[in-house]
């Protein structure tokens, strides 16, 4: 009696494929609802913009369900640019999705530990998803296939460029002249699942996505320093600006923009504000700052005004007088030597 059971080549090539199949990667389509998801990437060429070589980024935004494929040509791959091409999408759609799906962006999330389970949002993305209300969510790492319909959006917008014959172009505007038609040729398509085109689709999701706020979101960059001990002010771009006496030797973050500069303490809250200065060698104070250096330093105060009692009273009766009235209350007293 044999050991084996005898089988055919057939059924053999058939348990085979069985096998080697088990270890193959296999994935789940998923289902979106209307309106509710936005995915976004970046993708870049090198092309020959006004006689210069140069990297060129796309900013890719795709609503799964319809797969409306909507892209923006950005010089730069930062949160600033990100910003711009962000309003602009705000601005094309008019309304806003439910959720935002991104992968892990330096100028999304603080720290790529893949042992860190929180969301970890930088101040920008923070302060973004909170005035427009929509949520974020990170993909795994190492894994575009939870985004994948933004991943083929951004090989689209290379391939609409390729496929155009173009070797130079005049400026970024010609390049997103070409990307606008290409996007909407292929937005026009039949979807390859439904019945309508991308674009009667988006029209569905559009209806049901969230009004956006009249009064657009306004950018600040965000950078921190340490207040100095001795003088109690911080240095930004070579320009002094003063501090409340009670944050010496703290750490403070800064929120400017070409317009405007604020101070937040650790809990975020607005200890300092500015208008932002781009003179080097400047220095910028607040009067009301006086009045705290004058409870930590009265004693300095008080001896420089003693002097001017000194050569001004004929009496040392009359100059203890004085003494005592400036020692009792050395803010009141400031404010009356000020204003005369």
């Amino acid at each position: 009696m044999n050991e084996f059971p005898t089988l055919s080549k057939t059924n053999f090539d058939y348990l085979y494929r069985l096998v080697k199949n088990k270890a193959r990667e296999s994935y789940l389509s998923i289902f979106y609802s209307p309106g509710d998801i936005l995915q976004f990437d970046w993708g870049y060429l090198t092309m020959n913009v006004n006689n210069r070589n140069k990297k060129v980024f796309f900013a890719v935004f795709v609503h799964p369900y319809s797969l409306m494929q909507i892209a923006f040509v950005t010089e730069k791959e930062n949160a600033e640019h990100f910003h711009i091409v962000y309003h602009k999408y705000l601005n094309r759609v008019g309304k806003v999705s439910n959720q935002l799906v991104i992968d892990n962006m330096k100028i999304a999330k603080k720290t790529h530990d893949p042992r860190v389970t929180e969301k970890n949002l930088t101040i920008f993305f923070e302060e973004l998803s909170t005035y427009y209300a929509f949520d974020i969510r990170f993909c795994a790492p190492e894994q575009p296939n939870q985004k994948g319909s933004v991943e083929l959006g951004v090989k689209a917008a290379k391939n609409i460029i390729i496929k155009s014959g173009k070797t130079e172009f005049d400026s970024l505007e010609h390049i997103q002249l070409i990307l606008d038609q290409g996007f909407q040729e292929l937005n026009e398509k039949r979807h390859p699942n439904k019945n309508n085109s991308r674009i009667d689709l988006f029209k569905e999701e559009n209806a049901l996505m969230k009004s956006i706020p009249l009064r657009s979101f306004t950018f600040f960059h965000y950078d921190t320093r340490r207040v100095a001990k001795k003088t109690s002010m911080i240095s930004h771009h070579a320009t002094s600006y003063e501090m409340p006496e009670q944050y010496r030797g703290e750490r403070v973050i800064i929120r400017y923009n070409c317009q405007h500069l604020y101070v937040l303490n650790k809990h975020k809250n607005v200890i300092a504000k500015y208008v932002y200065s781009k003179r080097k060698s400047k220095t910028r104070r607040r009067i009301w700052y006086a009045t705290d250096k004058l409870r930590t330093k009265h004693i300095c105060y008080l001896y420089s005004i003693g002097h001017f009692v000194t050569f001004h009273m004929k009496s040392q009766r009359e100059y203890h007088q004085v003494y005592l009235t400036l020692s009792c209350n050395p803010l009141e007293s400031a404010s009356s030597a000020y204003l005369s």
